[in-house]
């Protein structure tokens, strides 16, 4: 993350300090297809070297023309991934 883009996340959110951690886990790039998902899952909260709390999750969609009636919003769920809240 360049060090402005970082200045700017802390600067909407609040957060002062915010950073990737160098082996970038949890970042990634994923890209669908017709008829593709993500299915309900939780992610980590907690690095499992670093010992650092993960704060901040950002999704970026990309879409041109995308319709409501495509449905793919994003959903929150209860804890134990029951129910949507």
């Amino acid at each position: 993350m360049s060090p402005a883009f970082a200045a700017w996340v802390a600067k909407v959110t609040g957060i002062p300090g915010v950073f990737v951690t160098e082996d970038n886990l949890g970042t990634g790039l994923h890209q669908g297809s017709d008829g593709s998902f993500l299915d309900i899952h939780v992610d980590f909260n907690i690095h499992h070297v670093k010992n650092v709390h993960r704060r901040l999750n950002m999704l970026l969609y990309l879409n041109q023309d995308w319709k409501p009636e495509y449905g793919g919003g994003m959903e929150m769920w209860n804890a134990d991934m029951t129910q949507m809240v």
